[in-house]
C-alpha cells in the first residue's frame, strides 16, 4: 500500500515479493491449494497478504515473516476476489456462486455470509472503504449494481441498495439447503486396519479394493471388481473376517478376506453412500451418504433393521461408540447427530464446526468423541455432558481424516494440507507433526501397537509412518 513492495504470481504455484526501490527479489511463497496463484492483495497496513488460486480457501501469509498464517475454509465454490477491511480486523471474500463471506482476522472464523440470489448474476469484486470511522465494504455486481455492507454486523442498508432482490441476508450460510457438494476425492479414499491387527484395508477412486497384511504392508489380496466404480468408505467386521466396502454403486459389499470372493450384498440406498462402520461387537452395520439417510444392518444376516433420518444433508463420516450403544454421524449440515442404536431414537446433537464434518472417531473409553471438518479444525467433544471439550486447530486446509492410538492417548489428524498432526490427549497439543506426503490425504490408520501410521492419498500411494521418529518407513505401492 505505501508502494514499497510488489507481489506477483509467478504461474508456478507460486508469488513473490520485490522491493521496489531496489528491485530485489524478497522472498518467494509457494501456494498451499496445488493450482496457480490468480489474485493477490494487500491488508491496508501491508502486514498481511491474502493468496488466491482455483481454490475455494484463501490463504493469508504474514508478509515480514513469509509465513502462511491462516487458511480460510468456508466458501463454496472458486473465490473470485477479496479485500481487507480499513479497520484492519476482517477480510471479505466473494465466490463464484455469489456468496459473501466476511472473516474475522484474528481467528479466521467467518463473521457472517451473504448469499446472491441465483435470478441475478453472481458478485464478482470486493472492494474496502477507505474511511476507518466507516468500515463498510462496497460489494460490486457483474450488472454493475453496487450493494454497501457494513464489516461489523452484516447488514445492508436499504438506502444502498438499488436492487434488493439481487442479495439474501443469511447469517447461517444457508444451512437447510443440500451444498450437493461432490466426493471428489482422488486415489486412496479410504483405509482401515482390522480389529485383530493383521490386515490393511484400502480403497481408491478408480474401485480398487486392497487387502495388504498390516505387518510388512505386502498385498495378499486385490479383490476383483465387475464395475469400477468410485468406492469411499471401508471397514472390517468385528471378527476381522470380512472387508466392507460402499461407493459409487449404492451397495453395501461385504469380502471374504481369504478368499476375496463377496459374501453379502446390502441393498437400500438410493443414492452414493460415502460411510460404512461397523460395531465393535459385530451385531450392526451402519452406512450412509448422499441420500442423507443411515441404514443400521444385522452384521450378520445383512437384515436392514433401522433407517435413521434427521440429517439434511450428505453424510460423510459414521463411529459407533466402543460398547456400540451410540453412533456418530457427521455430514455436509456441518452437525454432528449421536443415535441410540437399540432404539435409533437421536440423544445430542453436536454444533461447532463453520463447515462440513468430514470424519469422526471415539476414543477408546468412548468418553469423547473428535470429528473432523471442512473448516480445518479437529473438534473434541464431552460425550457425557454432549458439549465442545476444545477445537484442535493446526491444520491449514480441511481435514478429511483422524484415528485414535489403541492406546487411548493419541489422536492422528490429516487432510490437504497433507501433513499428520498426532496429538496428545493429555494436553491437547501436537506431540508430532509429520510431513512428507505431497498431495491431500484422504485416510488414516494406527497399527495394532500404535507404533506406525498408515496413510492414503490422492497421489493414490499408502504409506507407512513411525510415529515415534515422525518418518517415512515404507511406500506401499
Amino acid at each position: 500500500p505505501n508502494g514499497t513492495m510488489l507481489a506477483g504470481g509467478t504461474g508456478d504455484m507460486q508469488a513473490k515479493l520485490w522491493d521496489v526501490p531496489s528491485g530485489e527479489e524478497r522472498s518467494s511463497l509457494r501456494s498451499p491449494f496445488g493450482t496457480a496463484v490468480t489474485d493477490l492483495v494487500f491488508s491496508a497496513d501491508g502486514t498481511l497478504l491474502a493468496m488466491l488460486g482455483q481454490d475455494t480457501r484463501i490463504a493469508l501469509w504474514n508478509v515480514a515473516e513469509s509465513r502462511l498464517r491462516k487458511v480460510l475454509v468456508g466458501h463454496r465454490d472458486i473465490v473470485a476476489s477479496v479485500a481487507f477491511a480499513a479497520d484492519r480486523k476482517s477480510v471479505a471474500s466473494i465466490a463464484k456462486d455469489g456468496q459473501l463471506i466476511v472473516w474475522d482476522l484474528e481467528t479466521g472464523l467467518q463473521r457472517y455470509a451473504i448469499n446472491a440470489s441465483p435470478r441475478r448474476q453472481s458478485p464478482s469484486t470486493v472492494i474496502r472503504s477507505g474511511d476507518t470511522t466507516q468500515p463498510s465494504l462496497a460489494l460490486t455486481m457483474q450488472s454493475t449494481i453496487p450493494v454497501v455492507v457494513d464489516a461489523s454486523t452484516g447488514t445492508v442498508p436499504e438506502a444502498t441498495v438499488v436492487a434488493a432482490d439481487t442479495v439474501t441476508r443469511n447469517a447461517a450460510t444457508n444451512r437447510g439447503k443440500k451444498k450437493h457438494r461432490k466426493h471428489h476425492w482422488e486415489g486412496v479414499t479410504a483405509l482401515a486396519v482390522s480389529p485383530d491387527g493383521t490386515l490393511l484395508g484400502g480403497v481408491s477412486s478408480t474401485g480398487k479394493i486392497e487387502l495388504r497384511y498390516a505387518a510388512t504392508g505386502a498385498t495378499r489380496i486385490v479383490i476383483p471388481r465387475k464395475f469400477a466404480a468410485a468406492v469411499s468408505g471401508v471397514a472390517f467386521s468385528a471378527d476381522s473376517r470380512r472387508l466392507l466396502s460402499v461407493g459409487q454403486d449404492t451397495e453395501v459389499h461385504s469380502w471374504d478376506v481369504v478368499s476375496g470372493n463377496e459374501s453379502l450384498t446390502l441393498r437400500g440406498h438410493e443414492h452414493p453412500i460415502r460411510a460404512i462402520a461397523a460395531s465393535p461387537s459385530g451385531d450392526l452395520l451402519a452406512s450412509a451418504g448422499e441420500d442423507t439417510r443411515i441404514m443400521l444392518w444385522d452384521g450378520v444376516t445383512g437384515k436392514l433393521m433401522k433407517i435413521l433420518s434427521g440429517h439434511v444433508d450428505f453424510v460423510n463420516g459414521l463411529a459407533f461408540s466402543p460398547n456400540g450403544k451410540l453412533l456418530a454421524s457427521g455430514g455436509g449440515d456441518n452437525r454432528i447427530l449421536v443415535w441410540n442404536t437399540e432404539t435409533g431414537n437421536l440423544l445430542q446433537t453436536l454444533r461447532g464446526h463453520a463447515d462440513e464434518v468430514n470424519a469422526l472417531a471415539f476414543s477408546r473409553d468412548g468418553k469423547m468423541l473428535a470429528s473432523a471438518s471442512e473448516d480445518a479444525r479437529v473438534i473434541l467433544w464431552d460425550m457425557a455432558a454432549g458439549k465442545q471439550l476444545q477445537a484442535l486447530e493446526g491444520h491449514q486446509g480441511p481435514v478429511r481424516a483422524l484415528a485414535f492410538g489403541r492406546d487411548g492417548q493419541t489422536l492422528a489428524s490429516a487432510g490437504e494440507d497433507s501433513q499428520i498432526i498426532v496429538w496428545g490427549m493429555t494436553n491437547r497439543k501436537p506431540s508430532k507433526i509429520i510431513l512428507g506426503v505431497t498431495s491431500a490425504i484422504n485416510g488414516l490408520a494406527f497399527s495394532a501397537d500404535g507404533a506406525s501410521l498408515f496413510t492414503g492419498s490422492e497421489d493414490s500411494r499408502v504409506m507407512r509412518w513411525n510415529v515415534a521418529e515422525a518418518k517415512r518407513d515404507a511406500v506401499l505401492e
